[in-house]
């Protein structure tokens, strides 16, 4: 009996309608804010690491050009290190002079030695050298060229005699023996300037070429 009153005064309005069940609200959304600080972190450290990296490229390119820089001064050191070499192991003597025309001025001491030899050869001067050799070695050729050049008995002799066995028209000796030859009347002897460090004994000097021409031959010489 009771729910039917109820009824009938619902139905009548004296007693208020139950409010219908509301949705219930949305969730926040942590996780799309956990992902983008996540994110965000990420990106940090991602340009952190490249900031360091670029560093490093840096500090490897600074490095690389100090090696170069190295490496530029160890040749350099090698070459003048060679050149106290060839110094130490050449003979001592006195210098040859060579005048302002490029032609050799003989020391009185000279004098006497080139006489010995006017029929068979004749001196064309002292001249520079480097390792890209103005007339090409005959060490090793042969084997009256013996032993080290720099030790060498009658070095003048044996190379002029390898010489001229090879058909050489220029020969030339340098610091102390070692000896070099041309079949090329016209080989370019002079291309690294006239020296004054051949010594008085016609073997030359320390990188300095004192070149002879056989006789009968004829070089093509310009004093200009």
């Amino acid at each position: 009996m009771v729910a039917v009153f109820v009824v009938v005064f619902l139905a009548a309005g004296f007693l208020p309608a139950p409010e219908p069940a509301r949705a219930a609200p949305a969730p926040a959304k942590p996780v799309a804010d956990n992902v983008i600080r996540e994110l965000s972190r990420q990106q940090k450290k991602l340009v952190g690491t490249l900031e360091r990296h670029e560093e490093t490229l840096k500090d490897v390119e600074l490095s690389l050009t100090y090696m170069k820089g190295i490496e530029a001064k160890v040749r350099i050191l090698e070459e003048e290190l060679q050149e106290v070499r060839e110094e130490l192991s050449a003979r001592p003597g006195d210098q040859q002079q060579v005048g302002e025309a490029g032609t050799l001025q003989l020391l009185p001491d000279e004098t006497k030695q080139e006489a010995g030899c006017e029929e068979r050869y004749q001196s064309l001067g002292c001249w520079k050298d480097t390792n890209k050799r103005a007339i090409p070695t005959l060490e090793g050729k042969d084997p009256r060229l013996d032993g080290h050049y720099s030790t060498r008995a009658d070095a003048l002799d044996k190379c002029y005699a390898v010489a001229r066995s090879l058909g050489m028209e220029v020969f030339a000796l340098q610091n102390g023996g070692w000896c070099a030859g041309s079949s090329d009347e016209k080989v370019d002897f002079r291309k690294y300037g006239p020296s004054t460090r051949c010594y008085s004994n016609g073997e030359g000097g320390p990188w300095s070429s004192h070149v002879y021409e056989m006789k009968g031959s004829f070089v093509f010489f310009s004093t200009a």
